[in-house]
């Protein structure tokens, strides 16, 4: 009931003029430009090649591990929200899991409250316009976490074992 409650508050959001309009970037077609936008920015801005280089893999391996989960969990998309209902099954959300990868990835730079608040924005965006519920970016956000955090640790050893 909660969380129906959450999902219906930001779907209220979604008629608002601004939250429409960021609503509109979000669809497939712009979003993938985007994704490549916001990577190139975070390869730029981190200095550190075995941070760049983990962001890559996370974001490839982010990317199977989504469409493999959405196939295992074949959870509906609510599709009661502003945009048309998008193909394919909701959990987890793609779009929380490739921004909380890159967000993730700023973790301990002046730019990750930026990313931060940029990846919460997208993936309420996503409930707000009905393409996904409240559990499915939840778990997209947790997936890109993880696999970013678990990345990371494995690359640093790695760069580590190469610098000693």
């Amino acid at each position: 009931f909660m969380l129906l409650s959450i999902e219906d508050f930001l779907r209220s959001f979604a008629v608002t003029g601004w939250f429409k309009a960021f609503n509109f970037f979000m669809h497939d077609a712009y979003f993938a430009p985007l994704l490549v936008v916001l990577t190139l920015a975070v390869l730029f801005l981190i200095p550190k090649k075995a941070t760049r280089v983990s962001l890559l893999i996370s974001l490839l391996l982010a990317a199977v591990l989504v469409y493999l989960l959405k196939l295992f969990y074949a959870d509906p998309r609510p599709c009661a929200g502003l945009l048309d209902c998008e193909g394919g099954f909701g959990f987890p959300s793609g779009h929380a899991a490739f921004s909380f990868t890159i967000a993730t990835h700023t973790f301990g730079t002046k730019y990750f409250y930026a990313f931060l608040v940029l990846s919460v924005l997208i993936a309420l965006s996503r409930v707000a316009a009905g393409a996904h519920s409240f559990l499915q970016i939840v778990g997209g956000a947790v997936l890109g976490f993880v696999v970013s955090t678990s990345v990371n640790l494995v690359v640093a050893k790695v760069f580590d074992k190469k610098g000693s």
